[in-house]
């Protein structure tokens, strides 16, 4: 399991998994959900996958925008965001 995965998960003694924030995430990192859905599997290689979505500062893409990279600012990419928050 990869180090920035392992910070991610902390287990409880029901067994239960919930997220929290550990050492080795980035600093722009302001937030981690509350609850994520873990559950205990039998092999595969999709059990050993983890991902982990998180948009970025507005005002970031906007700079992109404003450096001359049309199509890249966060209004224009917010409804990509959308689309991928609800896939």
């Amino acid at each position: 399991m990869p180090r920035r995965k392992k910070s991610l998960v902390t287990s409880t003694c029901d067994g239960e998994k919930r997220p929290s924030i550990g050492r080795s995430l980035p600093v722009y990192v302001s937030s981690v959900p509350e609850n994520a859905e873990f559950d205990f599997v039998i092999g595969g290689c999709g059990s050993i996958n983890g991902n982990l979505f998180v948009r970025g500062d507005p005002a970031e893409y906007d700079s992109w925008r404003a450096q001359g990279c049309r199509g890249w600012g966060y209004s224009d990419l917010l409804p990509y965001f959308r689309r991928l928050e609800d896939y």
